[in-house]
């Protein structure tokens, strides 16, 4: 789903080739309707077939060709006034081709004179069909249309929701943070206390909820020093993050979101020193970032606050990038992985 699904057109991209493609499928449907009921015209039901589907995808690919061009002025008419128009349109379009069929005929010595006894009635079918035909297809492709854009707007909606609950959530987690160390350590108070305002001044000035790798790396590392200090330098951060396109982007706090899961299921559990390693690297269009640590708790182990948080994870790279993103829990070199795979170029805000 594209940033263009969120724009409220109400006419379809009759550019995009799918169209195209639903198109031409349903003309060459009705192509074959229309020799299976109708009389035999070549004395042969393939070459029959062959003539009628010449012709109706004529009116098919000529009317999307139209729709494609008149699309940007259309969308800017009211939209019952653009939906008549482009009605009249596919009627108008279906009428001319076959008249345009009248002159190919008559150039190629099929018929006689270019208007033979049975025109009339060749048009008077045509427009009988267009009417009916031309309202179903264009009422199935402004349907599927803004079906795309509900749910697209739904999607974005519901990112909304996810991203202000989270927000706060971070906040009161750091806050905790800077409230532990007021009484032992006031001078790391304040210090936490000017990294948090760095943060929170990053977090704010992005509006969109695809932000880049960049700014999700400085507010994860940030949250690392915050969280160093919480407890007391027995956390170890190894980042190798080099290796990622700076204009790659990825869901905002979802870095953070994984390093908390990852500290509260391994430095919370034991009393002695835990590293976490960050890495990340490109593979077939796709950005891996793992944060591991010898001491993570295995899947089965993770509690379930930290289930819900995964899952809520999995909700959102859903909504972004439907079922092309993936968050798992892996073992690798003797350490458990949280393994967040996403396209790199891809994303729906």
């Amino acid at each position: 789903m594209q940033q263009s699904l969120i724009k409220n057109d109400f006419l379809p991209d009759f550019c995009n080739g799918q169209t195209v493609f639903n198109a031409v499928l349903l003309a060459e449907s009705l192509a074959l309707i229309i020799t299976l009921v109708s009389k035999e015209i070549t004395g042969s039901l393939f070459r029959d077939l062959l003539l009628i589907s010449l012709f109706i995808q004529w009116i098919a690919l000529f009317s999307v060709a139209m729709l494609c061009y008149l699309r940007p002025w259309l969308n800017s008419l009211p939209p019952l006034r653009a939906g008549i128009i482009a009605y009249l349109l596919l009627v108008g379009i279906t009428l001319l081709c076959g008249e345009l069929a009248m002159w190919v005929l008559w150039a190629v010595g099929s018929n006689p004179v270019l208007h033979p006894e049975w025109y009339r009635y060749f048009q008077l079918q045509n427009f009988a069909l267009a009417v009916i035909i031309d309202g179903l297809a264009l009422h199935y492709f402004l349907s599927r249309h803004q079906l795309k854009l509900s749910t697209a707007a739904e999607a974005k909606a519901r990112m909304q929701v996810m991203q202000y609950r989270l927000r706060p959530y971070f906040l009161f987690n750091s806050m905790n943070i800077i409230a532990s160390l007021t009484r032992s350590s006031p001078s790391k108070a304040e210090e936490a206390t000017e990294d948090l305002a760095d943060l929170f001044r990053l977090m704010l000035d992005e509006k969109k909820s695809l932000v880049p790798v960049n700014n999700e790396m400085t507010v994860a590392s940030k949250y690392i020093k915050l969280e160093k200090m919480r407890f007391d330098q027995r956390l170890n951060d190894v980042w190798n993050t080099e290796h990622f396109p700076l204009h790659a982007r990825m869901p905002v706090l979802m870095l953070q979101l994984l390093l908390e899961i990852a500290i509260r299921q391994s430095l919370e559990k034991t009393s002695g020193p835990v590293e976490i390693t960050i890495d990340s690297r490109l593979d077939d269009g796709l950005m891996h970032l793992d944060v591991c640590s010898p001491q993570l708790q295995p899947v089965e182990k993770i509690e379930n606050e930290e289930q819900e948080a995964l899952g809520n994870i999995r909700d959102r790279l859903a909504t972004h990038y439907e079922n092309r993103a993936t968050l798992s829990l892996e073992t690798k070199n003797s350490a458990q992985c949280l393994s967040l795979a996403i396209p790199v170029y891809e994303g729906n805000e």
